[in-house]
Order: structure tokens, then C-alpha cells, then sequence
């Protein structure tokens, strides 16, 4: 079987693409608050805002520290029935973007995966708010809400 001039082409075309796919760097997960980043290159147009709600009780403040595999997003405080709205992600073309938070209020230290982009992007698509409980916490973003129990 004869390979022509015109097949040998279009291989090396597709070969081409590939390897341009593969050397083109690609934009990785963000989280922050005031960062403007050129995204034309990006499949994922928006950020996804989490805001995390404070609902303890007994009028204690929510001592929150949020990490990612590569950003630390350091310690907030939220005071009672207050919400933390400075958290914004850029989720990746992967689906493997994921965020934690530890968080405390004078009874020892909790943790819960605030952004899973496996279980969080169809739900979270433009932002979602987290109300933390003692028992857990509760995602809602006004249409739905579902509660989750602490990791630890």
C-alpha cells in the first residue's frame, strides 16, 4: 500500500498539532483575590468565588487557612454570622483543581476540601457559598445545598 504525497501531509500536519498542544504552556489552577491574568488560551472563562459563612455559634470567630497544592491563601478571621468573600479560582482544564481548608474556633482544628472541581464545577460554576457549622459544612449556591462532614 502506497502512502501519498497528500496522506504523508496530513500526518505531519496532525503531528504538528500535537506536538504545539503539548509545548504550550498551560495556565494552572489560581486562587486570589486581585489577580488579572491574560486567559485568551483558556477553556475555563470564569473564576468560581467561594465564600465561606460563618455559623459556629455561641458568637466565636472562624479561624480559616485555605491551601492548594501550589498556593497557600493564608489565615483569615470571620467574625460571627459574617462571610469571607475573597476567594476566587481559576479551575483547570484537567478537573483536578483542588483547594482545603483548615479551620478552627476554639475546639480544635477541622479541614474539608472547599473546591473539588470533580464534585464542585457543575455545581459552582460562577460562585458557591460555604456555611460552616460545628457538624460540618454546607455548600449552597441558591438553587441546592448539601452538608458535609468534616474530614478529621
Amino acid at each position: 500500500m502506497m502512502i501519498t504525497t497528500r496522506q504523508q501531509n496530513r500526518v505531519i500536519s496532525a503531528a504538528a498539532v500535537v506536538l504545539l498542544t503539548l509545548l504550550l504552556p498551560t495556565p494552572m489552577a489560581t486562587a486570589t483575590a486581585t489577580a488579572t491574568t491574560d486567559h485568551s488560551l483558556w477553556p475555563i472563562e470564569t473564576y468560581v468565588k467561594l465564600w465561606i459563612k460563618n455559623e459556629i455559634g455561641g458568637g466565636r470567630p472562624l479561624i480559616i487557612h485555605c491551601r492548594s497544592r501550589d498556593d497557600d491563601l493564608n489565615v483569615h478571621v470571620v467574625k460571627p454570622h459574617e462571610t469571607y468573600r475573597g476567594f476566587r479560582i481559576l479551575p483547570n482544564i484537567f478537573g483536578t483543581t483542588m483547594f482545603y481548608c483548615s479551620m478552627d474556633w476554639g475546639t480544635g482544628l477541622h479541614w474539608f476540601d472547599i473546591y473539588d472541581q470533580d464534585r464542585d464545577m457543575r455545581r459552582c460554576r460562577t460562585y458557591c457559598t460555604w456555611i460552616v457549622k460545628e457538624t460540618g459544612p454546607c455548600l449552597t449556591n441558591g438553587e441546592f445545598t448539601a452538608c458535609y462532614q468534616w474530614k478529621n
